[in-house]
């Protein structure tokens, strides 16, 4: 009998790039057979302790998402998973994503007495 092992290659090179209000995601996966999706995850906060990521996005085919759901003056925590023939593989590397501020305090305040 012949069995066929099939093992999902995480995907690699994972980064953010913040916009105002998204963070978009982008890697690599050279690895993987054609027609593998992409689970993307994520949690709030940094990727530490470690993150208890829920997934906000499944059989994302192209080689980068968008994440719109996201707020001003928060952090995030991303991995991805690649899937394929109804396996998903482990994470991808974490990556950390924060998001501006919509309005930033002044600086400089000073006081002058007379």
């Amino acid at each position: 009998m012949l069995k066929i092992l099939l093992r999902l290659l995480l995907p690699l090179g994972l980064y953010a790039q913040t916009y105002p209000h998204s963070a978009t995601l982008t890697w690599v996966d050279d690895a993987n057979p054609q027609g593998t999706v992409y689970n993307v995850y994520r949690a709030p906060g940094l990727c530490i302790d470690p993150p208890r990521l829920s997934k906000i996005a499944d059989a994302v085919s192209a080689k980068t998402y968008t994440d719109t759901t996201v707020f001003a003056g928060t952090t995030y925590c991303y991995a991805v998973r690649s899937f394929y023939n109804n396996l998903e593989s482990g994470n991808s590397s974490l990556v950390v994503a924060s998001i501006p501020q919509d309005v930033v305090p002044p600086t400089a305040l000073s006081v002058t007495i007379r």
